[in-house]
């Protein structure tokens, strides 16, 4: 679980600190709540919900009176374009150590992998998707980063905006002097936390539920919206009760070092004592969509999307309703005319009173602009999102290219470019917070196995730099990474050639052929697999290649040669019979070996140790080729 070094030390804070505190910071989050409630009714797709009279209730089942309330929900499609196209690459992170010298490069290499490493074990992948959908809702996402003292590894939760409240006075998270984190959970699992149960039995403490589904009373409601389709009462069947942590920051007046402290109450039963923790820092880190210079929440995506997306579904519902109304027909006929209709085998029979007319009025066209403004509402909707035909995958009239595509998309880019800095910028801030816990946690090392860019498993031994032995000596292991508190970390999420597939590699072919970039760049561009194993054979066949042009220039020149007395062996004949055995050694075989070892057959050998081919050969062949010419100079001594 989740869990903090323990200081041992207590602090003094009473309920009435602790209830002033949450009180400011729950008026101060209000405006935000009401807000956020009407941002997830539109992304969920309530556009018509409203306030029912006679229930005192809010309802999103609203009676369309005969006509039809069509809802277009482009401010969904548009978040799911924005995110999706804001992390669709995949985020290097580069870190460099603090103390980086020329000694320790090998190690900032490893420290990178093993960033990648923390990426896919700790799903990372996922948690920014889910956070990045939090932040274009709500202006805000956050994530908490604690140590998980039961698998001994950084623990990265995911948490709601709607749960966490900060200090109402802050401008940032740095700036906040304390935070909630209020959530709901069920009374049997509080009881049985290691965090809460030895005070829950020694004070003899009996939690009740208190039928809320949350702190929010707008989380609230669209939870029992997303249920019913209506607010109604909570029922307190459930055995849960909310449960609200407090961080905050203490200051030593003499030394004016800060500490972080926590406290917990289940309603309002304290079910932990304020105690002092060993963290740095309040462990919550924000993921801002836009920035709003000075104020701890923004606009986010949403706000901007609802008035025009409003007059899409307006629109669309007017012309649904005259659609719907002109192909049945639109009749005119006399009072008291008795019309009625028959239906039966022989098709639809209308009667009518003789002496009384009942003709069909005349149907005029749709006007023109309707559609028009349709139009327009939907180009709001893009422009305001940053969403465009492009973007989505949809070719715009007038393109008649893939670089007239791929210009539309850049400009997407640019105009999303904020989402993809403020991403970057969170992981980098919560990567290095990473790095500083594993410093500190990381007691003994730990065995990785990583993949390098060519494909191959590299396994990696960390230790973190605090770990020591009994007096204060280093316990790292020879060869392992000694991961440093203090390490600045890069993340970069854009596309680093072009922004399509096709681009990229018409780029990378281009430099590869200028010799800008080697085969294993290329071939990772193109994504076809294993790239150290396509190298590989790639080299094999290189090595096999260049002995057979060898061979056929050694068998040519004994063609020119054969009429010539030869008192001793001609270095041709040294050079083939040498390519032969490298040839053998290459295909896996036994090389013959020579009855007479000359010095060509020796200089052959060493020329392709030092050529490109023999670079290219696996590790195996390599040794073994080493090995044959170990033992032919021997044989030559």
């Amino acid at each position: 679980m989740p869990e903090y070094k323990k200081t041992g030390k207590k602090d003094k804070i009473s309920d009435s600190q602790f209830n002033s505190w949450w009180d400011n910071a729950v008026d101060g989050r209000s405006d935000y709540d009401w807000k956020w409630f009407i941002y997830d009714l539109w992304v969920s797709g309530n556009h018509y919900v409203k306030w029912d009279r006679d229930s005192q209730q809010i309802t999103s089942s609203v009676p369309d009176k005969g006509h039809p309330k069509i809802v277009i929900n482009k401010t969904y499609s548009t978040l799911r374009s924005v995110r999706n196209f804001a992390l669709r690459n995949r985020p290097r992170a580069e870190a460099t150590p603090e103390n980086l010298n020329p000694e320790n490069i090998t190690d900032a290499v490893k420290l990178n992998r093993y960033l990648d490493f923390l990426h896919d074990k700790l799903k990372m992948r996922t948690k920014q998707r889910a956070s990045l959908w939090h932040a274009l809702k709500y202006s805000v996402g956050w994530w908490q980063v604690l140590w998980n003292e039961d698998e001994k590894e950084v623990n990265v939760n995911i948490v709601d905006p709607y749960d966490l409240y900060i200090d109402s006075t802050a401008r940032s998270p740095e700036e906040a002097r304390y935070m909630f984190l209020a959530v709901r959970r069920n009374i049997e699992d509080i009881t049985s936390d290691p965090m809460y149960r030895d005070y829950i039995k020694k004070k003899k403490i009996e939690l009740k539920p208190d039928g809320k589904l949350a702190a929010s009373d707008m989380k609230e409601r669209m939870i029992n919206i997303e249920k019913t389709g209506e607010v109604r009462s909570t029922s307190d069947k459930n055995n849960t009760i909310i449960v609200k942590e407090l961080w905050y920051k203490k200051y030593n007046e003499e030394t004016g070092e800060q500490t972080i402290c926590i406290m917990a109450k289940a309603g309002e039963t304290t079910i932990r004592e304020s105690e002092e923790t060993d963290l740095t820092k309040i462990p919550f880190f924000r993921l801002p969509s836009d920035v709003d210079p000075l104020k701890m929440y923004g606009q986010g995506w949403v706000k901007n999307l609802i008035s025009p997306n409003k007059l899409l579904n307006q629109l669309e519902s007017q012309v649904a309703e005259y659609n719907d109304l002109m192909n049945r027909g639109k009749w005119v006929t006399d009072r008291g005319a008795g019309v009625r209709t028959i239906n039966n085998n022989n098709g639809q029979i209308i009667e009518k009173k003789r002496g009384f007319d009942v003709i069909q009025a005349s149907i005029s066209p749709l006007s023109a602009a309707i559609f028009k403004q349709i139009e327009n509402a939907s180009m709001y909707i893009e422009d305001m999102g940053g969403a465009h035909d492009a973007t989505m995958g949809r070719i715009p009239t007038g393109a008649k290219s893939g670089k007239a595509l791929e210009a539309l998309q850049v400009g997407d880019s640019n105009n999303l470019s904020e989402v993809v800095e403020n991403l970057e910028e969170f992981l980098e801030a919560v990567y290095e917070y990473i790095l500083e816990l594993v410093s500190q946690k990381y007691q003994f090392s730990h065995r990785i196995v990583t993949t390098t860019g060519s494909g191959e498993k590299e396994f990696i031994e960390i230790i973190g730099s605090e770990a020591k032995g009994s007096e204060g000596e280093s316990i790292a292991p020879e060869g392992a990474l000694v991961v440093e508190p203090k390490n600045m970390v890069d993340v970069k999420i854009t596309s680093w050639l072009a922004e399509t597939q096709e681009a990229r590699r018409e780029a990378l072919i281009k430099l590869f052929e200028l010799q800008a970039i080697d085969l294993e760049t290329l071939l990772q561009g193109y994504a076809i697999g294993n790239v150290a194993q396509v190298i590989q054979r790639v080299g094999k066949q290189k090595a096999v290649n260049m002995a057979q042009e060898t061979a056929q220039q050694v068998a040519l020149a004994d063609a020119q040669n054969q009429n010539k007395p030869q008192s001793t062996p001609e270095p041709q004949v040294g050079a083939a019979q040498a390519n032969a055995a490298l040839q053998a050694i290459i295909r896996g075989q036994e090389p013959e070996m020579p009855d007479q070892v000359t010095p060509e057959y020796i200089q052959y050998i060493d020329q392709f140790m030092q050529s490109d081919g023999f670079a290219n050969l696996d590790d195996g062949d390599k040794q073994a080729v080493q090995a044959f010419r170990n033992q032919i100079g021997q044989q030559a001594l």
